[in-house]
């Protein structure tokens, strides 16, 4: 069989590490591609090892540039697709066997289609070990689809981004997963969901009351507050669903109590940033716009 009809954007900064893996799992792919931030290691050259354009997230020569908004650079790496269909993957994550040959057979049933897309399983790999038991499994995402769908990344969604998906879309699951790689020291892990939480903050923070209505006000207290119970919640969830997993599975094949924990860690964060915006909300002068 021909190279799949499909194009692979994968967002890139400094993403050497596992890099080639990814693309040697990408091989039969038509258009694969990188959006990168300026990378200073050898992202730049594996991608011409492999023979793959890269694209710029940003029109400027400053180096190492973090994104700010997820969702508008998944979009922004979309508009450089030469095929219709899109595979969505992350710089460190890498196709099993079994699902490329998968992917194979769907583009050789449902290659004409457009209104059909395809969800497909992500395992964590921690040093030499495939999570298989984890508070967030089965983790299944939207992957594989055709762009002339309409599929899109929520524009709101500035971190952890999200597909928005048209009703008239199909959707079915692969039965093989994506696997990726996690860093190799929690420190890694806990300065990338800082990153991320950082931009969550400037999210929140940049509002200016003084032009909200009454009503516009109310709406945001109450988003607010709902948004402080819910990351509890998830938070206490986390907690609870690791503590049985632990119990049935044991260790050795579960998600590390640090890595738990560090999940619990991020909910609790958002949930007070969400409490401070509440009471910015519910005081006297508001949200500063200097936040």
């Amino acid at each position: 069989m021909d190279k799949m009809p499909c194009s692979v954007p994968i967002l890139t900064l400094n993403s050497e590490k596992y890099l080639e893996k990814c693309l040697q799992s990408l091989k039969d792919f038509q258009d694969v591609y990188l959006v990168d931030g300026n990378s200073t290691d050898k992202t730049l050259e594996i991608a011409k090892k492999f023979g793959i354009p890269v694209y710029k997230q940003v029109e400027t020569e400053e180096k190492n540039i973090r994104i700010e908004d997820f969702s508008a650079m998944r979009n922004k790496s979309i508009s450089f697709a030469r095929c219709d269909w899109i595979f969505d993957i992350d710089s460190d994550e890498f196709l099993s066997r079994g699902l490329l040959q998968e992917i194979k057979e769907v583009f050789a049933e449902f290659g004409n289609e457009v209104n059909i897309g395809f969800e497909i399983e992500h395992q964590s790999i921690f040093g030499e070990k495939i999570i298989k038991h984890a508070f967030n499994y089965p983790s299944v995402y939207l992957r594989l689809y055709n762009k002339k769908s309409g599929i899109r990344f929520q524009e709101e969604k500035t971190v952890h981004e999200q597909l928005s998906v048209p009703l008239s879309v199909q959707k079915k699951t692969l039965k093989f997963p994506v696997y990726s790689y996690a860093p190799d020291t929690h420190e890694e892990l806990i300065k990338k969901d800082n990153a991320y939480l950082t931009i969550a903050r400037n999210k929140f923070f940049t509002c200016n009351l003084e032009e909200f209505s009454l009503k516009k006000r109310i709406r945001y207290i109450f988003l607010a507050l709902n948004a402080f119970a819910l990351n509890m919640a998830r938070a206490l969830l986390i907690l609870s669903k690791s503590a049985v997993i632990y119990l049935a599975y044991g260790f050795s094949e579960s998600l590390p109590p640090l890595q738990v924990w560090r999940h619990v860690r991020y909910h609790v964060i958002i949930s007070f940033y969400r409490l401070e915006q509440l009471i910015r909300l519910l005081i006297p002068g508001g949200l500063s716009s200097k936040k």
